[in-house]
């Protein structure tokens, strides 16, 4: 099998026989996720071999084995962190910089970690769509961060009555609004 990443040019597949793993180059995104493979194979190997002592503990309900398998899970995985944050240092220019970059940053972004890679990519890289997606997700990471003040929001309840969340002169206010003649449009419960 091989794995491709996509870009411009012609990207070449040579399947050397039907036993062997396919080998895919031709482009530089293509090139640059080759050698970005080539420095994770080992970690990768690693994790795999996690992964299985872990199912097997975990099928054989053996705690200690399953909390020696996730120490071990956690440990490649800072190793494997290590290795792209380096190679994000090392290749600021990469036409897969952003792929790099949103494997680091996961799904729950860390902006103290995440900001500071992404401006250190060249101004090139932060061109593409998936550079001005990733300023957005750090845009609003800030917003929503622990001792941020919360965002304003509305959204229907389960009888369907508007409720909004707003902070107004440092109070929490929750506002209900509903139908006429139901009792409690304009109904307003502060919190402070």
């Amino acid at each position: 099998m091989a794995i491709l990443f996509i870009g411009k040019g012609n990207t070449k597949v040579h399947v050397p026989s039907p036993t062997q793993k396919a080998i895919a180059d031709g482009t530089a995104e293509q090139d640059a996720f080759n050698k970005l493979n080539d420095l994770l194979r080992a970690v990768d190997k690693d994790m795999d071999a996690a992964e299985k002592e872990y199912r097997k503990a975990y099928e054989s309900k053996n705690d200690a084995k399953k909390r020696k398998a996730e120490a071990r899970i956690e440990q490649i995985d800072a190793s494997r962190t290590a290795i792209l944050h380096k190679y994000l240092k090392d290749n600021p220019s990469s036409p897969i910089g952003m792929f790099v970059l949103n494997q680091v940053a996961g799904y729950e972004l860390d902006v103290d970690v995440a900001e500071p890679l992404y401006n250190a990519l060249s101004k090139n890289v932060r061109k593409y769509p998936s550079a001005k997606e990733f300023e957005y997700r750090i845009a609003l990471a800030k917003k929503i961060a622990i001792g941020q003040p919360a965002i304003d929001f509305s959204q229907n309840d389960t009888t369907g009555l508007r409720c909004r969340w707003h902070l107004s002169a440092g109070n929490m206010c929750w506002w209900i609004s509903g139908p006429a003649g139901a009792g409690l449009a304009g109904r307003r419960t502060l919190m402070s």
